[in-house]
């Protein structure tokens, strides 16, 4: 039985429309449990030691999750609706999204989780017709954000700090957000890194301005 961690949960709960797409699945323990509402899910993995984990992990599961061996999405099945591309570098989301920018038409939600390089797969979907519709800070070792975008027709003006963690965690002040910052402060301060990092300093003071 597949038991789902805290940050996985957290990916699942936001999922809302299908069929979905889960990019570099892994084990697949999320596409799986994503496709136990008999809902349609396909989960890639661009080598062939993790697809061949993934299609054991579907098999011993006795799940109808669809495997696909693939790299990005420039391959998209033309039905899915929702990207989940987690797990990974902000630079590689944004290359896979980039490549695979034709396909963008038909994707109504974006689930990413950055873990450096925020600011690039935000960017690029706050100007290429999406916009942030939820937003948080995990903590796995290391804080980096949660976010999930929609297809929009909407167009928004954003400030410069909106594209470093997402314009959500600042508009409703999120707690994990709050904590991140005043983590990031107190470690330069305790370390005498506050001259040093003058410019990181200027912005989380700049941030933490604006959500409290």
């Amino acid at each position: 039985m597949i038991d789902l961690s805290d940050r996985l949960k957290k990916i699942y709960d936001l999922v809302s429309v299908f069929p979905v797409l889960d990019v570099g699945a892994d084990h697949g323990y999320l596409s799986i449990m994503l496709e136990k509402n008999f809902q349609k899910v396909y989960a890639s993995e661009k080598n062939e030691g993790p697809y061949k984990n993934l299609l054991k992990t579907i098999e011993d599961n006795h799940s109808k999750v669809i495997p696909l061996f693939m790299d990005g999405i420039e391959k998209l099945p033309n039905d899915v609706k929702t990207l989940i591309i987690v797990g990974m570098g902000g630079d590689t989301i944004c290359d896979i999204l980039k490549r695979g920018i034709d396909k963008l038409s038909q994707i109504e939600e974006i689930i990413i989780e950055p873990q450096i390089s925020f600011s690039q797969p935000i960017t690029f979907l706050l100007n290429n017709g999406y916009i942030n519709t939820y937003g948080t800070i995990v903590f796995e070792k290391r804080y980096y954000p949660l976010l999930k975008f929609k297809k929009s027709d909407e167009i928004l003006k954003y400030r410069e700090e909106d594209y470093y963690y997402g314009p959500y965690v600042i508009s409703n002040r999120d707690e994990m957000f709050i904590k991140m910052l005043s983590s990031q402060l107190k470690y330069y301060e305790k370390n005498n890194l506050l001259s040093y990092k003058k410019e990181e300093v200027k912005k989380i003071k700049k941030l933490l301005s604006l959500v409290k």
